[in-house]
């Protein structure tokens, strides 16, 4: 999720049969109160065990004292930090400065 979103935008970008309702639904466990969500939450598509916003490769959400290099290193991803940081770069315009809550592309 990303800083103004709401289960309602959510649900309309992603597509999602009943709406905000219905992604409401799908992420009782994450969600106690549905029109207060948080920038980094993952949530689940109805009838998806998938984050909202993961494309093919998958997402990551930034934690405190990661870097693109420990990120890659701890997921796996072929290329390192360097590919990292390529599917990333209209978000990330350093690869030394990333910051806590956003979510990357995994590629």
């Amino acid at each position: 999720m990303q800083a103004g979103d709401t289960l309602s935008i959510i649900a309309d970008r992603q597509g999602v049969a009943g709406g905000w309702r219905a992604l409401y639904a799908a992420n009782t466990d994450v969600i106690e109160n549905p029109a207060l969500i948080y920038v980094g939450e993952q949530l689940r598509l109805p009838g998806s065990a998938a984050p909202t916003s993961a494309p093919s490769g998958g997402s990551y959400i930034v934690q405190a004292g990661d870097t693109l290099s420990v990120i890659a290193d701890r997921e796996g991803v072929a290329g390192g930090w360097r590919a990292l940081y390529e599917a990333n770069t209209d978000m990330v315009e350093n690869p030394a400065l990333i910051y806590v809550g956003e979510q990357l592309r995994l590629p």
